[in-house]
């Protein structure tokens, strides 16, 4: 179904879809969705998952993002796309 699967979806949801056949990669996030998606590229790779721990599991190494954890000190929380980690962004809801 490719992204037309996106019409039947209800819920919430933080997925791929690979289409080998023309070389695409989506990335979603449906509202009203609580589960994010976290992604990191660099080394040639791109690394995707639902939580931060993933991409360790993959090898990745994490270092803390100075700049993000003085916002989360100010804001309770990280804005926007940014997270706690340098290198990793957080894909924001509703988006692709």
């Amino acid at each position: 179904m490719g992204l037309r699967c996106l019409d039947e979806l209800n819920g919430d949801f933080a997925f791929a879809i690979l289409d080998m056949r023309v070389g695409s990669l989506f990335l979603a996030v449906i509202e009203p969705g609580s589960r994010p998606l976290y992604y990191s590229l660099g080394n040639d790779a791109l690394l995707f998952g639902s939580e931060i721990k993933a991409l360790v599991a993959a090898g990745w190494r994490p270092q803390l993002d100075k700049e993000g954890l003085q916002k989360f000190f100010v804001f309770k929380y990280t804005p926007g796309t940014e997270t706690l980690f340098r290198g990793v962004k957080r894909l924001r809801r509703g988006t692709s």
